[in-house]
This record gives structure tokens, C-alpha cells and sequence, in this order.
């Protein structure tokens, strides 16, 4: 069962109450800083209303943090068992399931195959076409140096796919209480990954 974390409720309560206090007394003074006060401050109300909130992973039954208590992202991935369900009903999302956006992550090992099925609808692939990740940006404004990235995957698709896939960073590490994470004390494991649509097909890949 998700249970509402309220001394973190109350503290994101607290601080959108001041800040939206702190916007109006702005107001007529300085009317560009009123309203940076009052977006963070609604943005904190937000965050209580939502709930920060813990609670077992319905498959392994580990504690998880970072949750809410009212259904925000449409699946959470148990950082322990790495399966993914869906805060709405409490289940493990269907083998089958086959999403509209690319939702499940495949960490991209080196050199690692990923399994010969379609990566939309986890039939047997036919073919891959190569999804590309670039970028290029400066290791500080004040230095000349330019880092770059390039990740390239084969992805496995049957003959009426293609597309459907997005490679991002996403950070592994197990999850902490909301308030934890935003002191900075959560460690990270931030490594690339390869989003698709079919859940099957990240069984497959993901949970060997």
C-alpha cells in the first residue's frame, strides 16, 4: 500500500504557502520577481497536493520512495526487481502491452545484442535500423573545450515497424525519500538507455 509521506507534504505545503505569500508582497515592487516566486510557489503546492509517498514494490515487495500518493506517471519502474507497474492498479504491466510512446528502458551495455524481436511488438524482428543519439555543448561557458556524444543502436524491428524508440539517460539508482533527493544526498547511476514500446521486448532485453 502507497502511503502518503506527510512530514514531506507538509514542508512542500509550507514552502508554496511563503512563496506565494512572499510573490504578493513583490507584486507592485518588482513584478518579474513576483512571478518567479508564485511559479515556484505553485509548483510546491503542487508537489502536496500530488503527495510524496512510499511504499512496497507489488512484485518484489521491496520499499520504494519517490512515489506519490496520487497517480502521476502512468508506470513506475521498481528499481529493485527493474519490472515495471503501474501505480493505478498495483500490477505488473501486461507481457503483452505494447505503449504508444516509448516508455520501457533497456540499459545499452557495450557490445551487449539485444534479443532478435521487434521492439514494438516483440514478434520475431527481420530487420534493425540504427537509432542515433548526438550532442555537443561546452564543458563550461568560460571553456573552449566542446564535449561530444554519439550513441548509436542496432534496434530489432519486424516488417511493420520502424521507429518507436528514443535513447536517453536515466539514472538507476535506488530511490530515496522526495525531500532526501532534493538535498543532494542521493547517490546517482545515470547510464544510457534505449526506450521502447513493448514491454515483452524489455523482459527480454533487460531482465536476463
Amino acid at each position: 500500500m502507497i502511503q502518503r509521506r506527510w512530514p514531506d507534504t507538509i514542508f512542500f505545503a509550507v514552502v508554496g504557502i511563503s512563496l506565494l505569500s512572499w510573490a504578493a508582497g513583490l507584486f507592485h515592487s518588482t513584478f518579474f520577481g513576483a512571478v518567479i516566486a508564485a511559479f515556484f510557489g505553485l509548483a510546491c503546492l503542487g508537489m502536496a497536493v500530488v503527495g510524496p509517498a512510499s511504499g512496497p514494490c507489488p512484485m518484489c515487495e521491496r520499499t520504494l520512495h519517490g512515489l506519490f500518493a496520487l497517480t502521476v506517471m502512468p508506470f513506475e519502474r521498481c528499481p529493485h526487481c527493474r519490472r515495471y507497474f503501474r501505480p493505478a492498479d498495483r500490477k505488473e504491466v501486461p507481457r503483452d502491452y505494447v505503449a504508444a510512446t516509448p516508455q520501457f528502458a533497456v540499459p545499452i551495455a557495450e557490445g551487449a545484442a539485444l534479443p532478435p524481436l521487434c521492439c514494438v511488438c516483440s514478434t520475431p524482428a527481420t530487420r534493425t535500423q540504427e537509432a542515433v543519439y548526438s550532442s555537443a555543448g561546452r564543458v563550461s561557458h568560460a571553456s573552449p573545450l566542446v564535449l561530444k556524444t554519439a550513441i548509436k543502436v542496432q534496434a530489432p524491428y519486424c516488417a511493420a515497424h520502424e521507429g518507436g524508440v528514443m535513447i536517453v539517460s536515466e539514472d538507476f539508482a535506488p530511490s530515496v525519500p522526495l525531500l532526501e533527493s532534493l538535498s543532494g544526498a542521493q547517490r546517482s547511476d545515470h547510464r544510457w538507455v534505449l526506450k521502447v514500446r513493448s514491454y515483452a521486448f524489455y523482459v527480454s532485453a533487460a531482465l536476463k
